[in-house]
């Protein structure tokens, strides 16, 4: 096989996984902006059954904590995938490297 089929095969591979990696960041995102509407409907409930305002309070901190954990997990994800399909190119488009090495050891 030659090296431009292996790159071809590689990209086509890469491009699948991408879209794959692509939905399911989009649907964490969603989740996490479902959570936030249930979680501003819950303080509006509290708020017009005269709860303590400290109730609503704790709500938006637990909101923004499980929000910004959600977030730089997903920014860290993006980042680590980006990061390994650099290696990945790097290991395809050099030969004679112990990259290729690299390259096995990821995959298993």
């Amino acid at each position: 096989m030659t090296s431009r089929k292996k790159r071809d095969d590689f990209d086509a591979e890469e491009e699948e996984l991408n879209k794959s990696a692509q939905v399911s960041r989009e649907n964490q995102q969603l989740a996490v902006y479902l959570f936030v509407c249930v979680i501003t409907i819950l303080a509006w409930i509290l708020g017009t059954l005269d709860f303590s305002f400290v109730w609503i309070f704790l709500l938006i901190v637990v909101t923004f904590m499980i929000w910004w954990g959600k977030l730089m997990k997903l920014v860290e994800d993006h980042i680590k995938w980006k990061e390994l399909v650099v290696h990945r190119r790097r290991a395809l488009r050099q030969s004679e490297t112990a990259e290729w090495l690299n390259f096995v050891l990821n995959r298993w």
